[in-house]
């Protein structure tokens, strides 16, 4: 038996307004008219396709009833507050292990592909690898352009001439470049960029964790004890409050040797990790129409479910409207989106987060 697993506990700050920490992204609609989290479940479906396996979602507790709409079929294991990715994972292997599961796929819940075959192809390919070999397998893509809130990973050579010919060893990792080293990245043609999927055996991880981070394995071992003996999850969960909150990126997977990275061709991969990302997708795909008169305006960016936006004389702008919350943002501080429902809370504005 497989598993799949969603990470799906974020709050999606960088996509504030439109993300709200009642309804965060991974549950919005995407541009199929199912919500990222849905499309993402549909995914596995298609990854597993007739292959035992099972569906696991982690979130926070406050977003249980939200899965469980959008996934009934999945098991769902809560968090009591999110504590980055590298508990969340924690908690999906130690499931598995209680499971007697042998492989894991593991990706967040709120990505976008326009091209879903590509991807399955891909982790399908990636799953059949890791049944010959204990290398951790995570997926990259070609850079389109010089983006500096990537993570970037330098590819070696090949780990087989046959049939696994696309999956490359891995030489480095370079996190999130200024422009000028992005630049070079993407000329050099030896750089992709990470798209944050995972696929490995349960066998492969836990001893990753007991290299790289004993103080996680320790807990997994824990954790997978309690799931057979069916003690309650939230109780389950208390477990990983003790644990240092860390990506699983840069607590692990940057530090082992055994790990290579399956190339991605033609996917149509978005990770949606901004409101500008979210608005050219949008608009490529023809999938919304503005209402927005712009007069001797350059390069201004709009989302409005309802209403007119007028822009006069501005440029290099962005401009959000959800309900009663206009967001007007400068394009080189599209990033600093995340830092404004903690600046909300301090003020006191707790319903417009």
């Amino acid at each position: 038996m497989d598993v799949g697993v969603l990470l799906a506990g974020g709050v999606g700050s960088r996509f504030w307004p439109l993300s709200k920490k009642h309804k965060p992204k991974q549950f919005l609609m995407n541009l199929n008219g199912k919500s990222f989290l849905k499309t993402a479940s549909e995914r596995l479906d298609l990854i597993f396709d007739g292959i035992e396996f099972k569906k696991i979602v982690v979130t926070q507790a406050s977003y249980q009833k939200l899965v469980e709409a959008d996934v009934p079929d999945a098991l769902i294991l809560s968090e009591h507050e999110p504590r980055n990715t590298a508990p969340a994972v924690a908690f999906a292997v130690a499931k598995s292990l209680s499971l007697g599961a042998k492989r894991m796929v593991i990706m967040p819940a709120d990505h976008w592909f326009n091209k879903e075959s590509e991807i399955v192809r891909s982790i399908k390919l990636a799953l059949d690898f890791v049944n010959e070999s204990p290398l951790l397998v995570l997926f990259g893509t070609q850079p389109l352009f010089p983006h500096t809130g990537y993570g970037y990973i330098k590819i070696g050579e090949s780990v087989n001439r046959g049939r696994f010919e696309s999956i490359k060893y891995v030489r480095r990792f370079f996190e999130k470049p200024n422009l000028e080293r992005a630049k070079q990245y993407v000329e050099s043609g030896n750089f992709l960029w990470n798209m944050g999927i995972f696929v490995w055996t349960v066998n492969s991880i836990l001893k990753a964790f007991e290299d790289e981070l004993p103080e996680y394995y320790d807990a997994i071992l824990e954790m997978a004890d309690m799931f057979k003996l069916g003690e309650p999850i939230p109780e389950i969960a208390k477990k990983l409050l003790k644990l240092e909150p860390v990506s699983i990126d840069i607590g692990l997977v940057e530090r082992v040797r055994n790990i290579a990275v399956c190339i991605v061709s033609d996917s149509g991969w978005n990770d949606i990790g901004s409101l500008r990302v979210w608005i050219d997708l949008i608009e490529s795909h023809g999938a919304q129409s503005n209402k927005h008169i712009s007069v001797d305006s350059e390069d201004v960016k709009v989302f409005s479910e309802d209403g007119l936006i007028v822009t006069i004389g501005i440029k290099d702008v962005i401009i959000v409207k959800k309900d009663d919350i206009v967001l007007i943002c400068s394009e080189d501080k599209i990033q600093e989106v995340g830092k404004i429902p903690r600046i909300l809370a301090e003020k006191g504005l707790d319903e417009y987060i």
